[in-house]
């Protein structure tokens, strides 16, 4: 009677537990939010990610090396910034710069592909890119925030833009607020669940 009365309680334990983990869906370390302040630090530095092989502070050789020349040269918008543009890749580049004539440009402080694109050549260096979809990334770093998906109301495209924050952590103050963002930052918008922006910046 002993032993029949400790297997019962062994197999109330153990079955109701064995079929939990097997209804359970797959983890995933996305968190969903409403706001940027709910973003903590992350694990990004500026050397740990790239696309189609740029990490942040290359220089501009070292972006020749790896690319070519772009298709075109201009300055990102809003900014003083050198932007490299390739068409073959529909992918930006821009390096920092102050704006004065007589300063040395810096390194990249901006990569950003958008579809359509190469997708071979324009992957991450945690080998997921364009087209790819969220189930490539989603368990990729330790923390990945989101806001909601949002479907457009004539196309009743469903789009959704995922962060993936870094180490360093910075405050802008402003007349009635204080902003603190992370960086750098790794954006990616999918449509669709499907990739169709990824942009890694340190602004």
């Amino acid at each position: 009677n002993g032993i029949s009365l400790l297997l019962c309680v062994i197999l109330s334990t153990y079955v109701p537990a064995h079929y939990a983990a097997q209804g359970e869906p797959s983890s995933t370390n996305i968190q969903i939010i409403t706001d940027s302040e709910e973003m903590s630090p992350g694990p990004l530095d500026r050397r740990s990610i790239s696309i189609a092989g740029i990490y942040l502070d290359d220089t501009q050789e070292e972006v020749l090396k790896k690319l070519g020349e772009p298709t075109e040269k201009g300055i990102e918008h809003s900014t003083p910034f050198p932007q490299w543009y390739y068409k073959d890749l529909n992918m930006y580049v821009s390096f920092y710069s102050d704006g004065s004539s007589d300063e040395k440009v810096g390194g990249v402080v901006r990569i950003l592909v958008i579809a359509p694109t190469d997708k071979e050549k324009t992957k991450t260096n945690y080998g997921f890119g364009i087209g790819d979809k969220v189930s490539s990334f989603e368990k990729k770093f330790p923390k990945i925030y989101a806001y909601k998906p949002h479907e457009d109301s004539e196309t009743h495209e469903i789009s959704q833009t995922f962060y993936v924050t870094g180490k360093e952590t910075f405050q802008i103050t402003g007349p009635k607020s204080v902003s603190t963002y992370h960086r750098p930052s790794f954006r990616i918008l999918t449509v669709n669940d499907v990739i169709e922006v990824m942009e890694v910046t340190t602004e």
